[in-house]
C-alpha cells in the first residue's frame, strides 16, 4: 500500500487561515478545526467544503464527534463544555462548569466530562447526570478503549500526581491508579491492553486484571506519546527524537530517527500500514508501518505542527500548526492506464533502448494525443 504515495505526489487545500492551531478527530462528516477565539469550523473532507461554524466562549481546548457524526461535544477554556448539532450548527445545551476535558462514550449514549472539582461525571445527550465519579485529581485529555468500557486520564498539567486512572464506564467507578515514577502524558488503550509512560519506559498492563505485561526501554529520553495500531503492534514517540515500533510481543521492531525534530502527535490508518507524524519544522511525515521507511515529507506550515490526523482509508492527512492554519492533503495517487503510460513516453521521452543502449528518438509532435 505505501506505494501507492511517491514522495512527489501530495495536493495541498489551505482551508482557512485564521482556524486554530490543533485538528480534531474526524467523524463521519469530516474534521473539525477550532480557534482561539471559541469557534468550531466543521468540514466536509470528501467535498472539502465547510458545513458549520460553532461557536463557544472561550479558546476550544478539546472536541469529539457523536459516533454518527450528527452532534459533537467541546470543552473551551471558560471551563464550559457545549454540545452541538452539526447539521444546523445549532447548540444544543451546555454542561457544568470548570470541566478541563469532554468526550462522547463510543456508544453515543452519554457525554463524560472532567474538572477541576476532582470529579468526572457522565451526562445523557438531554442533560441529565447520569454519574459522578470522584477521582482526586484535575483529568488531562481523556483515553477511551475501543469498546468503550475503559476510560483513562493522566492529570493534568497543574497537578502533581503521577498517576494514570483508569474508570470503568460501565459501573461508574474508578477501575484502577496505575502508578507511574515520573510524570507523563501519553496513554494508549486497544482492546486488551493499556501503556503508560513513565519517563523514559513505556510500561503495558493487561485491562480489568491490571496484570503488568512488559516494561518497554528504547527511548533514551522522555516519551511523549503511544499508539497501538489496530494489528496489536505498539508506536511511540519521544524526545530522542524517535518513532520507535514494537510487537505484539514488546520486541523492538524499528527505531526510525524523526528529522523534524521531536513529534508530540502521531496518528495510523485504520489497516495499520501507514503512519503520520508531526514535527518541530512545520513538515508532516508519511511512515510504511510494514516496511518502516519514510514515504513523504509533507511541508505545509511555518511553525511547528501541533496536530497530525490520518482519514482511516488513508487517502487524506490533516494538519494542523502553531501558524493558526489547518492544511488537508490529498494523499492519493491517480492511476494511469497502459495507453495513458504508452502516450506519456511517445510524447515526452526522447529516448529509447537498443539492448543496454539508450538512443535518441524523436517525439511524435505531430501526434494530436500527444498536445
Amino acid at each position: 500500500m505505501g506505494a501507492r504515495w511517491p514522495p512527489d505526489h501530495g495536493r495541498v487545500r489551505r482551508l482557512d487561515p485564521a482556524l486554530g492551531s490543533r485538528a480534531g478527530a474526524p467523524g463521519r462528516v469530516g474534521s473539525a478545526p477550532f480557534d482561539r477565539d471559541g469557534t468550531v469550523v466543521v468540514w466536509d473532507l470528501r467535498a472539502g467544503e465547510q458545513r458549520a461554524r460553532l461557536r463557544g466562549a472561550g479558546a476550544i481546548v478539546g472536541i469529539g464527534f457523536a459516533p454518527d457524526g450528527q452532534t459533537l461535544v467541546a470543552s473551551d477554556r471558560t471551563g464550559t463544555a457545549w454540545l452541538w448539532s452539526v447539521p444546523d450548527g445549532r447548540l444544543i445545551r451546555r454542561f457544568g462548569e470548570g470541566i478541563t476535558a469532554a468526550l462522547y462514550a463510543p456508544d453515543g449514549r452519554a457525554i463524560v466530562t472532567g474538572g477541576e472539582d476532582h470529579m468526572v461525571r457522565m451526562w445523557s445527550t438531554g442533560g441529565a447526570q447520569l454519574a459522578q465519579i470522584p477521582i482526586g485529581m484535575t483529568p488531562g485529555e481523556f483515553t477511551v478503549a475501543p469498546g468503550g468500557r475503559w476510560l483513562a486520564f493522566r492529570p493534568a498539567f497543574t497537578e502533581t500526581s503521577t498517576d494514570t486512572v483508569v474508570i470503568d464506564l460501565a459501573a461508574a467507578r474508578v477501575a484502577t491508579r496505575i502508578h507511574g515514577d515520573h510524570a507523563g502524558y501519553a496513554t494508549a488503550i486497544d482492546a486488551t491492553r493499556i501503556a503508560t509512560a513513565d519517563g523514559r519506559l513505556i510500561r503495558v498492563w493487561e485491562l480489568g486484571t491490571w496484570r503488568p505485561l512488559a516494561t518497554l526501554s528504547g527511548h533514551v529520553a522522555t516519551c511523549h506519546n503511544l499508539t497501538f495500531l489496530a494489528d496489536g503492534r505498539l508506536v511511540s514517540t519521544g524526545d530522542d527524537p524517535k518513532l520507535l515500533l514494537w510487537s505484539t510481543e514488546y520486541a523492538l521492531l524499528a527505531s526510525l530517527p524523526l528529522a523534524g525534530g521531536h513529534a508530540i502527535y502521531m496518528d495510523a490508518t485504520a489497516d495499520s500500514s501507514l503512519l503520520a507524524t508531526d514535527g518541530d519544522d512545520g513538515a508532516a511525515r508519511i511512515w510504511d508501518a510494514h516496511t518502516y521507511r519514510e514515504l513523504l515529507t509533507l511541508p505545509s506550515h511555518h511553525q511547528a505542527l501541533v496536530r497530525v490526523k490520518l482519514t482511516p482509508d488513508g487517502e487524506r492527512l490533516i494538519t494542523a500548526g502553531a501558524d493558526g492554519r489547518v492544511v488537508t492533503w490529498d494523499l492519493r495517487r491517480p492511476v494511469r492506464s497502459q495507453a495513458e503510460l504508452d502516450r506519456l513516453v511517445r510524447c515526452r521521452v526522447p529516448l529509447r533502448l537498443d539492448g543496454d543502449l539508450v538512443l535518441p528518438r524523436d517525439l511524435a509532435l505531430d501526434d494530436p494525443s500527444c498536445r
